[in-house]
């Protein structure tokens, strides 16, 4: 272990050298693997690296939790693990999750913690010398939604029934003379079974529908897929119920293919907002002009859950601040709450509404009011810097045009980087917010490669340091 704590304080240094000074996000969720509960925390940002701009994200902890996963708990070791990199709470711009109800309440009690510490000073060249961020803000995982989407669907009392039958087909059935799997050994064994069948399932143990987990949408859809890819098997050989829907089944596969598809799609590190805005907007195009039922229940689950995406303010801004989409953040917020339409607009620093100008919001506000409390005035105007700014982002729609889907939005920006110097520190803020938690999700899958049964009884600070090591090497 002398060579891995080595290696160990080595990542942790280098993780606190290119963490200073910067405005990150942070990506957290709880996994379980041989009765050891593992929190995960991820942290995300924008670097420039070899002449380009890429999405740099590094492992800050995978900490083993004793207790309930309150949010109090949570929260502890966040502020444990910011400390031992050096990383400051005020630097944390927002925290992606799962958005269960210990993570919001953890992040609820982060932003009491950042009130009360002292202002941040960056110590690099900014907008303004000094700045404090506002409250830190939950992101909902954009993959995570996407799932509570396919289960609204598949919560339906029919829908439920009929992936329950077709379950069958999959699972070892203690009522049948040999259940699916014995069956297909028995037929694998038998002579009489046509050699191209047989061919087909030695190839390949893909062609063996796997059983799939009731909470995870995407492993129903493969079950249902892969009974779809061997149907011609299955009626030959007489292995299936008569109850079997296979007409329904074709029809679930061919409606969740997009939503599958696009979840491939959310897996790609280089994930920013506004691309998943993008996908999803794709998505709702699809099913626009839905005709079964299935789809049209669908249709509606992501116009609900597109309600709470969009209340997030980093989620506008990164609509905003992506010329690819160009859509009007007002139109886009009130289309998906509609109760937002009639509240007052903002007044205290220009007639716009808070979903105008999310940014402004965000930071000149807050800074204008720091000038004032500093000045002992309400009177006073805002320095020359902060009001090109505000002039920079409210222009900002207006003065780049929309730009193709295809374009690589981080080379845009970083061509802007001479030309609107202000314009870029604000977008590798704005685009280094992580768009899901799939990261942290991936972290886990190493757990499997650590801690195994063979390796049960790794203390929890080894564990963690060989995770470390190993997701940052």
């Amino acid at each position: 272990m002398e060579f891995v704590d080595i290696r160990l304080q080595s990542i942790k240094d280098q993780i606190r050298k290119m963490t200073k000074g910067r405005i990150l996000s942070l990506k957290i969720d709880c996994a379980t693997r041989l009765d050891r509960s593992i929190l995960g925390i991820n942290l995300q940002f924008i670097e420039l690296k070899k002449d380009s701009l890429n999405i740099c994200v590094k492992t800050l902890g995978m900490v083993q939790l004793f207790e309930r996963h309150t949010g109090q708990l949570i929260k502890e070791k966040i502020l444990e693990i910011l400390s031992d990199f050096q990383i400051d709470i005020n630097q944390i711009y927002s925290i992606t999750s799962d958005n269960g109800r210990n993570m919001l309440k953890a992040v609820e009690i982060l932003n009491e913690t950042s009130e009360m510490s002292e202002e941040l000073d960056l110590g690099v060249e900014e907008i303004v010398d000094s700045i404090t961020l506002p409250n830190i803000q939950s992101i909902r995982c954009a993959a995570h939604t996407l799932q509570l989407c396919v289960n609204d669907i598949n919560k339906d009392i029919n829908i439920c029934q009929k992936i329950e039958t077709a379950r069958k087909l999959s699972q070892n059935r203690s009522h049948t003379k040999f259940g699916f799997y014995n069956k297909l050994k028995h037929l694998l064994m038998s002579c009489s079974m046509p050699t191209i069948c047989r061919r087909i399932l030695l190839q390949s143990d893909n062609c063996i529908p796997p059983l799939d987990v009731s909470t995870r949408w995407n492993s129903t859809y493969r079950m249902l897929q892969k009974l779809l890819e061997i149907k011609s098997f299955l009626m030959e050989q007489q292995i299936f119920e008569d109850t079997v829907d296979w007409q329904w089944i074709q029809e679930y596969v061919e409606t969740l293919k997009p939503i599958w598809i696009a979840t491939l799609k959310m897996q790609e590190e280089q994930l920013v907002l506004g691309v998943f805005f993008k996908i999803w907007m794709e998505l709702k195009l699809h099913y626009e002009n839905a005709s079964s039922d299935l789809k049209i229940k669908l249709k509606t689950a992501l116009n609900e859950r597109e309600g709470l995406l969009l209340e997030s303010v980093q989620m506008l801004s990164a609509i905003y601040f992506d010329p690819r989409i160009s859509l009007n953040i007002t139109s886009v917020s009130q289309e998906a709450n509609p109760r937002t339409s009639n509240e007052s607009p903002n007044t205290a620093t220009s007639q716009a509404s808070d979903t105008d100008n999310p940014l402004l919001n965000l930071y000149l506000n807050r800074i204008e009011q720091q000038e004032r409390e500093e000045n002992g005035t309400s009177d006073v105007s805002i320095n020359e810097t902060l009001t090109k700014l505000y002039v920079d982002i409210e222009n900002f729609d207006s003065v780049y045009p929309r730009l193709p889907l295809d374009t690589n939005i981080l080379t845009f920006f970083q061509n802007l980087k001479l030309k609107s110097p202000n314009i870029f520190e604000i977008a590798m803020v704005v685009l280094g917010v992580p768009a899901t938690q799939v990261s942290v999700e991936r972290a886990f899958s190493s757990l499997s490669f650590i801690l195994s049964e063979r390796r049960y009884n790794l203390n929890s600070k080894t564990l963690e340091s060989l995770l470390l090591v190993r997701l940052n090497n």
